[in-house]
């Protein structure tokens, strides 16, 4: 981005506008005058892609005007704003002495003063935090020291200012923001709170005690948000046993990922962290050892002062935690870039994402999405695929099962067909040969029957003779002859006797190969179609795409190739179907279908993170 001092001295016409202090992901700092009070200033210009879209002015303009209204000893003040000709400007106090990330850098940092410097960032977090404020982005870098020592928090909403109530990210996979301080719910695109600030403290603690950060840091930003989510952090009594268990628990309970396990408030936080190091040290450690000044925070500041009962600790001298990357140029809370040196026995990890500057200063506008659009969710495509599993083997079972099976007549009453009991047992019938039907004999005239052959309720087909006596039955004679295309395994056979009210049915199956019938083929035919299809709705689920159409018509194939699996267990032997029974398959296939698009939906979702790595 080419700086036009110009510009922003035209719209600054109170201030003299000096060179570049430094820039940062969220803009160029300059230094400034103010012409008739002489104090010093810093000026943060916000991108220019961002300052274009008028979103962006608007939510500068609604997020400025909050933060001047922020006056806390440990926020930095912000004098003025101006939104002018597709700039977007504040202007606060200059801070002259470094960030905390140059100090934990530079000399190192001893744990009682790490921890002074959470209590401190704790209370302005609170102060913001009442008034509805998130900060978003906290991390040393953004913890500045004033020319007296107090610590001051910098960067103030500037992340919901570009990306609103989205986090965001390049196409190219670079986060607007710091990755390694982001909560599971910000990397996820989800509601942000308090908790995510207390999230990002919380990791910032972890740091400053033990020089490394909870999570391994291998470069890749989508990769550790993806940590974040999903994984759980590295014990930080496992990275630096010589802090004490009592400080160690609060900042692993800081950065719980779920938000309900974190402490509620800012303020609870610095109590928690104060009644332990309390606990270690002493009453007073605060002053007599953490070398920082802690303001407006009476029930913090109480808390180290209060007796802990017995003797005291003896004090225990430990070399301060360092990281292994160089102090860096900042201001106004941007760091620049320089190069890594390793510094004898300290721990180290790479740092490349860690601290990566300038990101939204490079980028433009059209390039950033919400980062919820480019980070894998990651999650396990292994429950999905089992519930889609367990599904599909209870359509199984329900087909077997007979749901909704019609009933049929336990004895024949005298009634044979071809000669055999129908109720003795299931009967075989060959339905290209006549049928014929014999039943008890009457006084009076013997009328008609008419045969009916039915399958899930349906009539397949239907015949009605006139019965003839014969010795002491009636007997009728007919053709069913299409039920052999028809019937590809039990079936019904009901008579009923005209005149008489009298209706049997009976279980009777064909003779025929059941699978150079109709629907045998026919559901072979559909179940083909419909796993064909699912494959091809499946291809757009595993390159992570969320295409609700993709996984509705994944439902209604499911549902479709369930039916299709019925017909063709049927032929196999299965009971007759039912309307119920089918109806029952349909909605536990489509079930089934909606799982497995899930499933599919997180594996591609995998594989993109396995490239992305």
């Amino acid at each position: 981005m080419t700086l036009d001092r110009d510009r922003v001295a035209a719209a600054l016409g109170a201030y003299e506008v000096e060179g570049e202090l430094g820039r940062g992901g969220w803009g160029v700092v300059l230094a400034g005058r103010h012409r008739q009070l002489g104090r010093e200033v810093a000026i943060k210009e916000l991108p220019r892609a961002f300052a274009g879209d008028p979103a962006v002015r608007a939510r500068f303009v609604s997020e400025a005007r909050l933060l001047a209204s922020l006056d806390h000893p440990h926020i930095v003040p912000v004098y003025d704003y101006v939104e002018h000709d597709g700039l977007c400007l504040l202007v606060m106090e200059k801070l002259p002495g470094g960030t905390v990330w140059e100090e934990f850098t530079a000399q190192g940092i001893v744990a009682e003063r790490a921890c002074a410097v959470v209590l401190a960032t704790c209370t302005a977090l609170q102060f913001a935090h009442q008034r509805g404020i998130l900060h978003r982005d906290i991390k040393p870098e953004n913890l500045m020291y004033s020319a007296e020592g107090v610590v001051k928090v910098t960067d103030f909403g500037i992340a919901k200012v570009i990306g609103g109530s989205e986090t965001m990210a390049t196409r190219a996979g670079d986060i607007l923001g710091t990755p390694a301080y982001m909560a599971p719910e910000q990397a996820q695109g989800r509601e942000l709170g308090p908790a995510t600030d207390i999230y990002a403290v919380g990791t910032m603690l972890y740091e400053l005690l033990t020089g490394r950060l909870p999570y391994p840091e291998d470069g890749d930003p989508l990769t550790t948000l993806y940590r974040h989510v999903h994984e759980e952090p590295v014990q930080l009594g496992d990275v630096m046993p010589s802090v004490p268990e009592p400080i160690a628990a609060v900042a692993m309970r800081a950065i719980a990922r779920d938000p309900a396990a974190r402490p509620p408030t800012a303020e609870q936080l610095g109590l928690d962290l104060a009644e332990a190091a309390t606990a270690v040290w002493g009453p007073g450690w605060l002053g007599a050892r953490g070398g920082v000044a802690v303001m407006a925070a009476g029930p913090i500041v109480a808390v180290t002062e209060r007796p802990t009962g017995g003797a005291p600790p003896a004090p225990v001298e430990a070399a301060p935690a360092r990281p292994t990357v160089p102090p860096v140029p900042v201001a106004a809370g941007v760091a620049g870039p320089a190069p890594p040196t390793i510094v004898p026995g300290a721990p180290v990890r790479p740092t490349a994402s860690v601290h990566a500057v300038g990101a939204a200063v490079r980028v433009a506008a059209a390039d950033v999405v919400p980062v919820k659009a480019i980070v894998p969710t990651g999650a396990s495509p292994v429950v999905p695929f089992l519930v889609g599993a367990v599904l599909s083997a209870l359509v199984v079972l329900a087909a077997f099962a007979g749901l909704g099976r019609p009933s049929h007549d336990k004895a024949a009453g005298g009634t044979t067909i071809n000669g055999a009991d129908p109720s003795a047992s299931t009967l075989a019938i060959d339905f290209a040969e006549p049928l014929t039907v014999a039943m008890p004999g009457s006084a009076e005239p013997p009328g008609s029957l008419r045969a009916s052959v039915k399958v899930a309720g349906f009539t397949i087909t239907t015949a009605t003779e006139p019965l003839r006596p014969v010795g002491d039955t009636d007997q009728a004679t007919f053709d069913l002859g299409a039920a052999r295309y028809a019937v590809a395994g039990s079936a019904t056979l009901e008579l009923a006797r005209t005149g008489t009210g009298r209706r049997q049915a009976f279980e009777v199956t064909s003779k025929q190969s059941p699978w150079l019938t109709g629907p045998a083929i026919g559901a072979i035919a559909l179940a083909l179609f419909c796993l064909a299809y699912v494959e091809a709705l499946g291809k757009p689920l595993r390159k992570g795409r969320r295409r609700m159409a993709s996984i509705v018509g994944v439902a209604v194939l499911a549902g479709g190739l369930a039916v299709a699996l019925d017909v063709v267990l049927w032929a196999a032997g299965a009971p007759e179907p039912a309307p119920a029974g089918l109806a029952t398959g349909a909605a536990l296939g489509a079930a089934a279908g909606v799982a497995y698009a899930i499933g599919q939906l997180r594996a591609g979702q995998r594989r993109r993170l396995r490239r992305v790595r």
